[in-house]
């Protein structure tokens, strides 16, 4: 009984910190992204 007690806290503890490594790059991504677009928008500026 406490073996699988103590097994699912481990697991959703496990869960909680995998969801915030997944938000933490996704937020990382989403800023990369953010300014690629503004190096590619002053780039076009300067074609122009």
């Amino acid at each position: 009984m406490m073996k699988k007690e103590s097994r699912e806290r481990n697991f959703s503890a496990f869960l909680f910190l995998f969801s915030i490594k997944i938000i933490t790059f996704a937020g990382d991504l989403a800023r990369t992204v953010k300014s690629d677009k503004n190096r590619m928008q002053k780039n076009l500026q300067m074609f122009h």
